[in-house]
């Protein structure tokens, strides 16, 4: 009993936001199965992985299935069936997470949806940890206090729950801008190069890890990591050269969906074709419009963030944040922008940091994101749209 009451004095925010983390994967899994189980099922087939030719003979009970909407049916498939034989929509997702979905899923008797699952569960403990670590070495104690809060209750947090990359994207990012403040180069290019085996966003911590280099006065080591940082992007592109003659493959494999997503240097052209749109359909009505008014309040939303907490955030998480917000504005369209925004986390740093003191502000900005976030995981588990 001493060692453990030794150990909790000396890691008692870590192992508070390990608590609040399971706590709250209990609750969403809660929120989420009476959500699933009560609401009507909306229309839209690609939200549904038992909808899908090559899972209809499968029998996963709707706790796990209600996890699997979307994307997480072509990770679930990628992981269990492998890319296509030829370039497809399949090849946009790298091979990160559906390696580690194929890898654990054959430890759980083939069970590739479940695989899923909780490998998000559990990197999710990690994640929120390293974030609370870093706040708490940024701005102290009683900032790392509700550190947690922060992160698990962010709008678009479902999908740290849902089979989807963000958990593992964003625990990559954290850990390695974590071992670069305490200087360990090497350790970070690995999380470096797990990011951009993930997501083509990891390609923001080539920046991030240079500029951070630069401020150490270690350049020239700095750019080694970055460089090595790469790997994870160029042995899926090595791959896919391989397979298909076309180590492009993932940017080309935009041209079978999502929202006519295309390159463009115009990054001004999707917000204001959105605008555009709205002002054309006036009065607004239906769910595209929806959706087109959400993506477009979170770029805003955004952007102030970005301008009122500018002077508040270091260099290397100024490239961050405003990499990971232009990357989706080269692609032509604003679709799932408000989900894209999740690994904005520098933001939440200095939320934590600014809250910490200020106790009404706090409670007002936990209750306005935590209530769109439980919405967004009602929504989301119900097979409704969220981004």
């Amino acid at each position: 009993m001493g060692r453990l009451r030794d150990f909790y004095v000396h890691h008692r925010l870590l192992v508070r936001a390990l608590l609040l983390t399971l706590a709250w994967e209990v609750a969403a899994q809660f929120i989420g199965y009476i959500a699933a189980s009560t609401l009507p099922p909306s229309n839209d087939v690609g939200a549904f992985l038992l909808r899908h030719p090559a899972f209809q003979r499968e029998n996963y009970p709707l706790f796990e299935t209600m996890w699997a909407r979307w994307d997480g049916v072509w990770y679930v498939l990628i992981g269990s069936h492998g890319y296509d034989p030829h370039v497809s929509i399949l090849n946009a997702f790298f091979p990160a997470f559906p390696g580690l979905i194929h890898l654990v899923g054959g430890m759980l008797g083939g069970n590739d949806l479940l695989a899923g699952i909780l490998i998000n569960r559990l990197l999710l403990f990690p994640t929120v940890g390293i974030f609370t670590q870093i706040v708490r070495e940024e701005s102290g104690d009683d900032a790392a206090e509700r550190a947690p809060f922060f992160f698990l209750l962010v709008p678009t947090a479902v999908f740290f729950l849902a089979v989807y990359t963000e958990t593992l994207f964003v625990l990559a990012c954290l850990a390695c801008f974590l071992a670069m403040r305490h200087q360990n180069w090497w350790l970070a290019g690995v999380c470096g190069a797990i990011a951009t085996a993930t997501r083509l966003p990891g390609i923001v911590l080539v920046g991030a890890i240079i500029v951070e280099g630069a401020a150490s006065r270690k350049p020239w080591l700095a750019l080694g990591v970055a460089a090595f940082s790469l790997i994870g992007l160029a042995a899926y592109a090595i791959y896919l050269n391989a397979l298909y003659g076309d180590p492009l493959a993932f940017q080309h494999a935009y041209n079978f969906g999502w929202g006519d997503r295309h390159f463009t240097l115009n990054i001004v052209a999707a917000p204001l074709q959105d605008m555009q749109l709205l002002v054309k359909n006036w009065p607004w009505q239906g769910g595209p419009i929806f959706w087109t008014v959400n993506y477009l309040l979170a770029l805003v939303v955004d952007c102030v963030l970005l301008l009122v907490m500018w002077r508040s955030l270091r260099w290397s998480y100024r490239v961050f944040v405003m990499g990971n917000m232009l990357l989706p504005l080269l692609s032509g369209t604003l679709f799932s922008y408000n989900r894209y925004s999740l690994v904005l986390f520098p933001f939440l740093l200095v939320a934590c940091r600014w809250t910490a003191s200020r106790p009404t502000l706090r409670a007002a900005v936990l209750l306005t994101i935590g209530c769109v976030s439980i919405l967004n995981i009602i929504f989301f588990t119900a097979s409704y749209w969220v981004g």
